[in-house]
This record gives structure tokens, sequence and C-alpha cells, in this order.
């Protein structure tokens, strides 16, 4: 089973629903991350080696970040190993 898999699991048996093109996490505390050490969505994407273009798809639910993006972000907004799925995995809050 895919990753992608279990996390639709989660979500439908949290009985979560989600509008297409939402991503399911949110990711406030990595913009704001981004805009601190960044100032924009645009430099951060060059500074891990992706364009600006990919990095708003994935805050539109459009595209996902991989392993490699989430490697690299850490490392360039200097988040601690311990600290990834705070920014990278926190399950958006259900609006009914």
């Amino acid at each position: 089973m895919a990753s992608e898999d279990i996390l639709v699991i989660i979500w439908v048996k949290r009985g979560l629903h989600m509008r297409p093109s939402q991503s399911i996490f949110d990711y406030a505390k990595l913009r704001g991350a981004i805009r601190e050490y960044f100032g924009t969505e645009g430099a951060f994407a060059r500074a891990i080696g992706r364009s600006p273009n990919y990095i708003s798809k994935v805050f539109q639910g459009k595209s996902n970040f991989d392993a490699l993006d989430i490697s690299r972000s850490a490392e360039v907004l200097e988040i601690e190993l311990d600290e990834i799925g705070r920014y990278f995995f926190t399950l958006r809050a259900q609006r009914d």
C-alpha cells in the first residue's frame, strides 16, 4: 500500500472531508518559517532546487513534497529532525 493510500485511509476514517485541490496538510508553520528565512516562497523554492510554481502547487494541494524536498527544506530552514512533522505533516483542521 502506498503512503498516499494510507493518508487517504486516515483521512476517511477520521470523517474528514477535503475539497478538490485542497491539501490535507496545514502548512502554516512551514510558510511562517519560509517568510522568516527567505521572505518569499520563490526564494525558498530556488534554495531547495524547485520552481516557485511547484511550491505554489504544493500549497494549493495540487502536488506533494517528496522526501528530498523535505530534507532540503529542513536544512535551509534549520528545522530539527524531531520537528519535521510539525512543519510538513500537521493535518488540516476539519471544517463542516
